[in-house]
C-alpha cells in the first residue's frame, strides 16, 4: 500500500517514477544512473545498500533526497546515508491507516498528519502523559472508513516542545 501510495503523490507532483523492490541491485543502480534519478522512496537498509554498491562499482547514484519508511531509522544507519550525501526524511503510517506522521527537515520527531487522531496508550488503551512511552493508536479522520482507535503495535512518545520549523502540530 505505501508503494501505490508514493507512486500516486509523486506522480502527481510530476516526478517520474522508476518501480522497484529488493533484488537487481545492479539493474537498479544502473537504471538511476541513466535516468538521473535524484529521489528514492522505500526501506532506509535498502537505500544503503545501494548507495554502497554503487560507490563499489563506479560514480554514485544522483539520488540527493529520500522519504525512507516501513523500518526504523535509528541514528547511526542515517548518519551512513548522509555520508553518501543524501537528506534523508522518515514517514510513518501502516496499510490500514496512511499516512500517519512524517518528518520535517529539523528531523525532531514525526509531525502528526493532520487527518487523524493519534494517542500513546498504555496495555490496557488508556492514554499515557505526553513523552511517556506507549503504543501508538489512531483513528484516521476518514468518512468511507470508519476506524476507530486502531492500535498499530508500535511504541513511540509524543513530543511536547514546539519544531523549530514552525509547524503547530504534536509528533512523535
Amino acid at each position: 500500500p505505501a508503494g501505490f501510495m508514493f507512486d500516486a503523490a509523486a506522480r502527481a507532483l510530476g516526478c517520474v517514477v522508476v518501480p522497484a523492490g529488493v533484488g537487481q541491485q545492479d539493474l537498479q543502480i544502473r537504471v538511476a544512473r541513466a535516468v538521473g534519478a535524484t529521489g528514492y522512496v522505500g526501506l532506509p537498509s535498502y537505500l544503503l545498500a545501494l548507495l554502497e554498491r554503487a560507490a563499489e562499482a563506479g560514480p554514485p547514484l544522483p539520488i540527493r533526497r529520500a522519504v525512507v519508511t516501513g523500518e526504523p531509522l535509528p541514528q547511526t544507519l542515517r548518519e551512513r546515508i548522509k555520508g553518501h550525501g543524501v537528506a534523508v526524511y522518515q514517514a510513518y503510517g501502516t496499510a490500514d491507516v496512511g499516512l500517519i506522521a512524517y518528518e520535517c527537515e529539523q528531523g525532531g520527531g514525526m509531525h502528526l498528519d493532520e487527518d487523524v487522531i493519534v494517542e500513546i496508550c498504555d496495555p490496557d488503551g488508556r492514554s499515557v502523559p505526553v513523552g511517556e512511552m506507549g503504543e501508538v493508536v489512531v483513528t484516521p479522520l476518514q468518512e468511507t472508513y470508519p476506524l476507530l482507535r486502531f492500535g498499530t503495535g508500535d511504541l513511540s512518545a509524543m513530543v511536547a516542545e514546539p519544531c523549530p520549523c514552525g509547524r503547530s502540530s504534536l509528533r512523535l
